[in-house]
């Protein structure tokens, strides 16, 4: 497998050098092909892009691969910086995923997967360019998302809450996202809703009853707070 890709990223690149890291940047608006393609020949025809690196159209955004002799990890933030001031790539126009440093030509695919994964973690929770190493455990749940246990985990937790709140109409789905976006900190989640904490106490306390999770507050804070993470993956 390891030789397949290489053989692959050398179909790629012949220039193609052992360390390696991607960047994938995606446009925040609608971008046409054209448009895409054209920037990336931009790119190509920048005095700083090596015969070494690679630039192509992926989705709606451009997968840049650079490549080096050898680049040490205390290198790899300000090469990234550098990376993406030539691309252009600027955080208000663009969600950014940088992979990890790989230092084998054979890790391109994973560093290709780390800088989509790291990409698509910056679409939900928008923060400028995102790096693969700080994606926390967005890293297991955005490759997993279309996993079909992972599907019946989420509908197993939301779809109690969501009946619950059709048929009553409340809000706590709403109101589970704001106390996972507050760290389960119920004077933050209260201040967020406009809404007292004794009313944010007792909806969290109804959630735990329709999930059969009121004598363990670890494990029901563990399971919402990865479905609502999911939830953002799957509503982007």
């Amino acid at each position: 497998y390891k030789t397949f890709i290489r053989d692959i990223a050398l179909e790629i690149n012949r220039s193609f050098q052992e360390s390696l890291l991607v960047v994938y940047a995606k446009g925040k608006r609608d971008t046409s092909n054209i448009m895409i393609l054209n920037r990336a020949e931009e790119i190509r025809r920048d005095r700083t892009f090596k015969p070494c690196d690679a630039v192509a159209r992926y989705q709606n955004g451009l997968l840049f691969i650079a490549t080096f002799e050898k680049l040490e990890p205390s290198q790899m933030q300000m090469k990234a910086e550098s990376l993406l001031r030539m691309i252009k790539a600027d955080p208000e126009e663009y969600y950014i995923g940088i992979s990890n440093l790989h230092t084998n030509l054979n890790e391109l695919g994973a560093g290709i997967n780390e800088s989509l994964s790291a990409e698509k973690s910056g679409e939900v929770f928008p923060g400028g360019s995102i790096y693969f190493r700080d994606i926390g455990i967005f890293s297991m749940l955005i490759p997993s998302s279309r996993d079909p246990w992972t599907q019946d985990f989420y509908e197993r937790i939301v779809k109690p809450i969501q009946s619950y709140d059709e048929k009553y109409h409340t809000e706590l789905f709403e109101t589970a996202v704001k106390f996972i976006e507050h760290d389960g900190i119920v004077a933050k989640a209260a201040e967020a809703l406009f809404l007292h904490k004794n009313t944010i106490r007792y909806r969290i306390n109804k959630i735990k009853e329709l999930l059969h999770m009121e004598d363990s507050e670890l494990h029901f804070y563990e399971q919402l707070s990865i479905t609502i993470k999911l939830h953002k993956i799957y509503t982007r």
